[in-house]
């Protein structure tokens, strides 16, 4: 990553590396619930998956965590009892028209709040620096 790109993350005040980032969230008493929209469908993330380690990474508690399959499709009632703090959605805006189309969708804190973001999945999917830049383009 470029030199100019790091100091965009750190000025935002977004720990640049691992070892910054899990220092700087240490000392949060409680981190934030998130819920990753992997498809519209309500698929989603659970606690051993990459993007999981993402959310903590960036300050973020998957709101899966307890679950123990690596990928799950959830119901909408359980989407509305976890009741996130924020919603990360890697399905571009154009095609989740059947989650924006679901009538829970804006009852949810998250989506009220305006902590719903729609990321490009290939920043986020794949471990490298580009993972950074999604967290620096969803602030």
């Amino acid at each position: 990553m470029p030199p100019s790109q790091l100091a965009d993350i750190e000025r935002l005040g977004i720990p640049a590396d691992l070892d910054a980032a899990e220092a700087f969230y240490a000392g949060v008493a409680e981190l934030p619930t998130v819920f990753i929209a992997i498809e519209q469908d309500l698929w989603t993330v659970g606690p051993s998956s990459f993007l999981s380690d993402v959310a903590t990474i960036a300050g973020g508690r998957n709101a899966m965590e307890g679950e123990t399959l690596q990928y799950l499709q959830v119901s909408t009632e359980a989407l509305i009892d976890k009741d996130p703090d924020a919603i990360v959605v890697t399905v571009p805006e154009e095609q989740a028209q059947g989650l924006l189309a679901n009538p829970a969708w804006g009852s949810l804190r998250a989506v009220k709040d305006g902590r719903a973001h729609f990321v490009d999945a290939d920043l986020v999917a794949r471990a490298g620096p580009s993972v950074a830049l999604a967290d620096v383009a969803a602030s």
